[in-house]
This record gives C-alpha cells, sequence and structure tokens, in this order.
C-alpha cells in the first residue's frame, strides 16, 4: 500500500524518532549542567559566608559552621 497524504513510513518515523529523542538529551544535558552550575553557585555562597562568620569570630549559634 502507498503512504497517503499525511502518513509517513516507517524509515521516516524512526528518524524522527530518533530526532526527537536527540532534542530531548541535549535539552536534559544542558538542564543538568544548568542545575549544577546553579548548586556550585550555592555551595560557594554557603562557603563564602562560612568564612564570613569565621573571619568575625562568630559561629553559627549551635557552633557548627
Amino acid at each position: 500500500m502507498l503512504a497517503g497524504a499525511g502518513e509517513i513510513s516507517a524509515t521516516d518515523a524512526e528518524a524522527r524518532v530518533g530526532q526527537v529523542y536527540a532534542e530531548y538529551d541535549q535539552r536534559r544535558r544542558e538542564v543538568q549542567a544548568e542545575e549544577a552550575r546553579q548548586q556550585e553557585e550555592q555551595d560557594l555562597t554557603e562557603l563564602l559566608e562560612i568564612e564570613r562568620r569565621n573571619r568575625l569570630g562568630g559561629g553559627s549559634p549551635d557552633g557548627v559552621a
């Protein structure tokens, strides 16, 4: 049977699925990299705050830095 208007071949469908998956995977990697960057920034901010408190002779109220 011939593919009618609006229909695609199985080969074209497989290619499209592969393309969609590749795009999804790329976006997932970008999101993970951004999340890691944000976590690193948060960690650095927390470390800088700990160092600031230590320089001022303070500490956290519970004695844990």
